[in-house]
């Protein structure tokens, strides 16, 4: 049995692929975002998004 991801973000409680859907973002886009540790506000924002690097990485 998959286990099925689910994000809230200002309160709403959905699956990733229903963000995915919702939003018009690639569900595999959301899912790496989230494996890099992006915040929930962030990986939920549509468009290419720059990777923040630490200073000195």
């Amino acid at each position: 049995m998959r286990h099925r991801r689910e994000i809230t973000h200002e309160g709403v409680t959905k699956s990733v692929r229903a963000w995915s859907q919702e939003l018009g973002i690639p569900y595999v886009t959301l899912i790496n975002r989230i494996q890099y540790g992006w915040p929930i506000a962030r990986v939920l924002l549509p468009g290419k998004q720059k990777r923040v690097t630490e200073p000195g990485a």
